[in-house]
């Protein structure tokens, strides 16, 4: 069973893989999430979860490839590739990272400064965290932004609630 630190990294190491994912148009379907997350806290082991993971895409329609390999004894990479679900993850070690360069305002940068040294931790950690907290809904508001700009000039059609369930023949 891991230890609290231990719990901690693995859950940065998953909530890092899920954005990995999301920045390469690639949505990791909750299940996923949530199996990778029980392994973070032990309650089922890696293999057990690249076993659920594995099961569950082995039914999905036009799979071209489902690998999964283990890269070490605590890190995983997993990779499913179909036409509906595609997800690769890395679990456990250290995250794959990529080197950003920020610019911040002075005061924005002092009081990153100040959180980092009264916390021990990296300002690198704090700007990650900050991203992974509010890329999900940037990326929302851009689709929508989209989808109505698609919508606004005719290349996609909306649908009342009524016709749906009519067209689905759940209608009263």
């Amino acid at each position: 069973m891991p230890n609290d630190g231990e719990i901690r990294q693995n859950l940065f190491d998953v909530k890092n893989a899920v954005a990995q994912q999301r920045l390469e148009s690639l949505m990791p379907s909750r299940v996923v999430v949530s199996d990778l997350e029980r392994a973070a806290y032990g309650e089922i082991t890696v293999n057990d979860a690249i076993a659920n993971i594995g099961k569950r895409h082995q039914g999905c329609r036009n799979t071209r490839s489902t690998t999964i390999t283990l890269a070490s004894k605590t890190s995983l990479s997993l990779t499913l590739v179909c036409d509906t679900c595609r997800a690769s993850f890395s679990f456990g070690g250290l995250p794959i990272m990529t080197a950003v360069s920020v610019q911040l305002p002075d005061d924005v940068a002092n009081r990153l400064n100040q959180l980092a040294a009264l916390t021990g931790r990296s300002k690198s950690f704090y700007i990650t965290e900050a991203v992974l907290e509010h890329l999900d809904d940037l990326e929302d508001v851009y689709l929508a932004e989209k989808r109505l700009e698609d919508i606004r000039a005719g290349r996609s059609k909306t649908h009342t609630l009524e016709e749906v369930e009519r067209d689905l023949g759940l209608a009263d």
